[in-house]
């Protein structure tokens, strides 16, 4: 909203991206119109995205969380945001990888 109402002729159709990558950034000066597509490069390039990650790395990171581990350590040690964590703790992110895991685990009973 606070770039639109700085930038009122702005094409509404984009996406506002952030440069300085905090979600409650409503500075007009850090934000920045850009297709799905290069809001999606953007977050990659800055290593924003689980996309990344490897497998191994998704199921350490969802057991880690089964230990009790906060997904801000685990943001860190992993270097992605903790938003992400969840995502993949909570099955929103990479499900194939999770369910392809149960089923590995399920067939070595």
């Amino acid at each position: 909203m606070s770039y639109f109402f700085e930038n009122p002729t702005a094409d509404q159709s984009l996406f506002v991206c952030h440069k300085c990558d905090n979600p409650i950034c409503i500075n007009p000066n850090h934000l920045f119109l850009g297709t799905p597509k290069e809001n999606s490069e953007d977050m990659v390039s800055k290593q924003r995205s689980a996309a990344f990650l490897t497998d191994k790395e998704v199921f350490e990171i969802v057991e880690l969380a089964k230990t009790g581990i906060s997904y801000r350590r685990l943001a860190k040690r992993y270097g992605v945001c903790k938003q992400h964590i969840g995502k993949l703790v909570n099955g929103k992110a990479r499900q194939q990888i999770l369910l392809a895991s149960v089923g590995t685990e399920l067939a070595h009973f």
